[in-house]
């Protein structure tokens, strides 16, 4: 998954009961802007997504969903050289990102809906790859995070690094660094291909 391509999100609408698999855009443009560039943010940062102009009003609205994910890729610089690692659970089970999403209607013809990732500091697994990593919501809080009744400042508790020993990490091939090579192998470890 590369950024602005559309991707599966789970989400809870006011107007509907229960939970929902939408199809949506993996970069959030929030409900005023004009022009998609312009507007478009992959990742939010935990730290500032309570007054950031581009998320905000998504905050403030509890338009909040998780992003299910196999995992996610970090580069590590080792001198001249990055080499990408892939980073994910413990025994490769899902996991889900803590994301907000968006409805635009003034980019296109039709509404455009769309979401960004949540991020913080990294744990210690994290933090020899990058200075930041996604909030991975447990699956104990997912409907914390979801359930619109849930105030914006009880849902930004979540708003912090998994534990590292939820996660693994290992070096994957640098295929992964362009968006033109996609499938299964990219998550491979390096050893193994």
């Amino acid at each position: 998954m590369a950024p602005t391509d559309p991707a599966p999100v789970v989400l809870r609408r006011r107007d509907t009961e229960g939970n929902q698999l939408a199809l949506m855009r993996w970069g959030l443009i929030p409900h005023w802007a004009t022009d998609a560039k312009v507007g478009a943010t992959f990742n939010a940062r935990s730290e500032t997504i309570a007054r950031a102009p581009a998320f905000r009003d998504a905050w403030q609205w509890r338009m909040r969903c998780l992003v299910p994910a196999a995992g996610f890729y970090e580069w590590k610089k080792d001198g001249a050289e990055k080499q990408p690692f892939f980073i994910r659970m413990r025994g490769g089970e899902p996991m889900a990102f803590a994301g907000l999403w968006a409805i635009n209607r003034h980019v296109g013809d039709q509404p455009v809906e769309s979401y960004t990732i949540a991020t913080t500091q990294p744990n210690e697994l994290a933090a020899e790859l990058h200075n930041r990593m996604p909030v991975i919501i447990g699956a104990e809080d997912f409907d914390r995070w979801l359930d619109p009744e849930v105030p914006p400042n009880e849902a930004a508790r979540l708003l912090v690094p998994c534990p590292s020993d939820w996660l693994e990490a290992f070096p994957v091939s640098k295929e992964v660094g362009n968006v033109r090579n996609d499938g299964p192998q990219l998550m491979l470890p390096l050893n193994s291909q």
